[in-house]
């Protein structure tokens, strides 16, 4: 197995991460730090998941064993090469999530159940980096649906997380880079001239 080739990498199996799917509100003292939200045209991109249900009281640790799971599957082929973890919301009822978590790859590797080759669709999308904690990230995703609402842009698919710089290769909290990604309906807008400074939030 390559490592790296998709626009990340990681050095190793995932540590277990506690991630919070837009489900829990970030405690008070945690500092919201978060880039531009902009609109821009992403690629599709092929991911190598594994489904899961799970709740928002188990979401963190659902989601760490499913991303060893899917790794430890890609680690036994001889040639595929991996990008950043990726999670793909489908559900997030607060007691019924669904989702699809795995890795980019630049090849589709031979999989069978419960493992699935999925194609996040390109196109124009609202996007946002997170620095720092998991806990921000329902903060985040709040931020970003009253953006697109307030900009008149309409989800088209279901939103995911991009973990750039994830457990695996953070030595604090603050180290990780985390962006949201959530497809919109082509308006002809996409550009730069949809960026805008995100507010920066805390207690």
């Amino acid at each position: 197995m390559r490592r790296g080739g998709v626009g990340g990498s990681l050095r190793g199996p995932p540590r277990p991460m506690r991630v919070s799917a837009g489900l829990e509100r970030a405690p008070s003292r945690i500092l919201i730090v978060q880039t531009a939200i902009r609109i821009k045209t992403v690629t599709p991109q092929r991911l190598v998941a594994v489904p899961v249900r799970t709740t928002a009281f188990e979401i963190g640790a659902a989601l760490a064993d499913a991303l060893a799971r899917v790794w430890s599957h890609l680690a036994r082929q001889e040639s595929v090469t991996v990008g950043p973890a990726i999670a793909r919301y489908l559900r997030t009822d607060a007691d019924d999530i669904l989702l699809e978590a795995g890795f980019a790859t630049a090849e589709s590797p031979p999989v069978e159940s419960p493992f699935v080759i999925r194609e996040l669709p390109g196109g124009p999308a609202a996007t946002m980096i997170v620095h720092g904690s998991y806990a921000q990230l329902p903060a985040a995703f709040e931020e970003l649906e009253a953006w697109m609402g307030a900009n008149g842009h309409t989800a088209a698919e279901p939103p995911w997380e991009i973990y750039w710089v994830d457990s695996s290769h953070a030595a604090s909290e603050a180290e990780l880079r985390t962006e949201l990604v959530w497809p919109i309906r082509d308006r002809g807008a996409a550009g730069s001239a949809a960026d805008r400074r995100a507010p920066r939030q805390g207690a």
